[in-house]
């Protein structure tokens, strides 16, 4: 995570005071508040302006977390007055341009240098003025100052990105001169596409209103949501304003009476609001309830392609994977990108030569052994109780005896039982042996720490209506660039879920379209909040019921390594199970029966989702209230028995 940025704030001798938005701030003053929400701890402001406009809103306004830094400069030495201060990757971001939140966290989760651009050109509010870029093998290598001279560019030039010492030496020492075009031309960038997050570059007064526009209809971070074609400048209808400037008369419906109005048609079909404390489907926003909300699109157009590519990086982003990772969507629940995996990977092998590995301590590592068996794969089971943690030392002891074993397949989170794995040290255990790891991440991701780099994963496997917080019918793979070769000559066994199809045609068939766009919604809250932050949320809301558990006198399942996201809890001997859901359900709560070995006898709480801490509040109330008056009951049928 990025903690510096460069804010280029030097506009040159003859581009007047800086712009300022419809409630007098100056837009670089929103951009570097943005930087400060988004965890910045340093800005460094090169500036120009004599009258310090920018330094003045900034020290008299609310103070900032982050350091800020001020450097006097023009902006032809924007780059030479930079350098002394980028001693890793850096954020740099031009203060003209109003960028959505999420452009800017896109941002601060890379470390290679690279340009946020805007390959829908057709979109943007002003083609003709905005500075554009040529692009060769995901390379930044052209620049054009506008549409009319293009130049074979394709892209517009958000006005973000990231910079590092070794760039800015190359540019500098190369090219002789310390101008932004410089940088866009020395080839050494990456280009980031944006993929229809909100930006416009402010020259002008029509785009000045049109950003004021933005920030009245979409919020102050310009959240995603549908743009009408009609709010261009090249196509928008335009009434002339009392200072003869162009007016935008587009006025979409704000997102916040759409909200209410999807929250009112909810409540029209159910009136009763159920608290989900299972472990998916989850509660969730009403910003990704809203995306299921959209146009009808075509799933072979390239208004549904644009989604699937942005949901795409920055599942990779979630995921910790590198460029080279690849993330394949599955229509579907987390148990079909699980099959994917197994029937499109294991090739074939006779039984006193098996090729794959299953570890199972729960529910859930059984399921690979199911599936294993469905398609005929050869395999050995490292099969440990429930709730017994894995021991590395065991899977490289049946790794080294049974050489033929090619791939390992385990669960970070057993959720059948609240266990998290040592993914990491079975990671290491295999890539010593350069075996193939496949890791079952669908209850985990989001709200644990795992990371595919780090820890050796070679596909991870997760779904979307967990600790992601979408809606069910989306899950993911995200497959490292080993494991290609190996699965080549693996034949399919499966028509819809052949892994290798996925790869050349995309999604193949039919996908779940609406899902897709709730998903896309929902990483956007994620990554804004942050992975991290999220963690923390979990652990906290885990803290709180558990030790509401505890003063209740109920018993936890005791494992090794219990996870951050749900909690198995022994049934009282005064109520039934079946009674204690019944009586938590008419109250709006929903809790979980657990599986095969514990069912019956112990019941889950998962604070996974949009749960709130006055939900949280509400129901362990709720559950001491039905707890005491059963224990009650209880006691007095003892009575009688006496």
């Amino acid at each position: 995570m990025l903690h510096k940025a460069i804010l280029l704030a030097a506009r040159g001798a003859h581009a007047g005071p800086p712009s300022r938005l419809d409630d007098g701030r100056l837009v670089a003053s929103r951009l570097c508040a943005t930087l400060d929400e988004q965890g910045i701890g340093e800005i460094v402001v090169i500036d120009d302006d004599p009258a310090g406009a920018l330094r003045k809103e900034i020290t008299a306004g609310p103070p900032l977390g982050a350091r800020v830094r001020w450097v006097r400069g023009v902006r032809a030495d924007a780059l030479a007055l930079a350098r002394p201060h980028v001693d890793g990757p850096t954020l740099l971001l031009e203060a003209e341009a109003l960028v959505a939140s999420e452009i800017v966290a896109d941002l601060m989760s890379s470390a290679e240098p690279l340009l946020a651009v805007d390959g829908a050109i057709d979109r943007l509010f002003d083609p003709a003025g905005t500075p554009l870029v040529r692009i060769e093998r995901d390379r930044v290598v052209g620049y054009c100052r506008d549409a009319e001279s293009h130049n074979g560019c394709s892209a517009a030039l958000v006005g973000a990105g990231i910079i590092t010492p070794a760039v800015l030496e190359r540019v500098l020492a190369r090219s002789g001169s310390a101008s932004l075009e410089s940088l866009y031309t020395c080839g050494a960038l990456f280009a980031r596409d944006v993929d229809g997050a909100r930006w416009v570059r402010i020259g002008d007064e029509p785009s000045r209103r049109y950003a004021a526009w933005l920030l009245r209809t979409y919020g102050e971070d310009l959240a995603r949501g549908e743009l009408p074609r009609s709010a261009s400048r090249a196509s928008s209808s335009r009434t002339s304003s009392s200072d003869g400037v162009s007016a935008i008369t587009a006025a979409p419906a704000l997102p916040s009476r759409t909200l209410s109005y999807i929250e009112g048609l909810l409540a029209e079909k159910s009136p009763q609001h159920n608290v989900l404390l299972n472990p998916g489907p989850v509660l969730t926003s009403a910003r990704v309830k809203a995306a299921l909300v959209h146009h009808d699109v075509c799933h072979r157009d390239d208004d549904y392609a644009r989604v699937a590519r942005r949901v795409q990086r920055k599942l990779r982003r979630v995921c910790g994977g590198g460029r080279d990772h690849e993330v394949m969507l599955v229509s579907g629940s987390g148990t079909a990108a699980i099959e994917t995996t197994l029937a499109s990977s294991v090739g074939p092998a006779s039984s006193d030569a098996p090729n794959l590995l299953v570890i199972s301590n729960g529910a859930f590592g059984e399921r690979f052994a199911e599936i294993a068996e469905l398609h005929a794969l050869s395999f050995r089971h490292l099969r440990y109780r429930w709730g017994e943690p894995v021991r590395p030392a065991d899977v490289a002891q049946m790794i080294d005896e049974t050489p033929s074993i090619a791939q390992v397949i385990m669960c970070h989170h057993e959720t059948s039982v609240g266990l998290l794995n040592p993914v990491n040290e079975v990671g290491a255990v295999c890539r010593e042996r350069d075996v193939l790891l496949f890791v079952d991440a669908v209850s985990s991701l989001g709200a644990e720490s795992i990371d595919v780099q780090r820890d050796n994963i070679d596909v991870l496997i997760s779904s979307a209506n967990k600790c992601l917080h979408a809606i069910s019918g989306v899950s993911f793979l995200c497959v490292s660039p080993r494991v290609w070769p190996r699965i080549a000559d693996v034949s399919p066994r499966v028509y819809y879920l052949d892994l290798k199809r996925y790869r050349e045609r995309g999604i193949p068939f039919t996908p779940a379209v609406s899902s897709f766009f709730a998903l896309d919604a929902a990483l956007d809250e994620l990554l804004r909040e942050g992975v991290e932050r999220r963690a923390a949320r979990y652990r906290t809301r885990a803290r709180r019921i558990r030790g509401a558990l505890e003063a209740l006198g109920l018993r936890r399942l005791e494992v090794a390594s219990p996870s951050h996201t749900i909690t198995t809890i022994e049934v009282p001997s005064y109520i039934s199970f079946a009674e204690l859901y019944a009586e938590l359900k008419a109250a709006g709560y929903v809790i979980y029966g657990c599986k095969e070995e514990l069912a019956d006898r112990f019941f889950q709480i998962a604070n996974m989702g949009e749960l709130s801490p006055e939900m949280i509040d509400g129901f362990l109330a709720k559950l001491a209230h039905v707890l005491h008056a059963a224990r009650r009951r209880a006691d007095r049928r003892a009575l009688v028995a006496v």
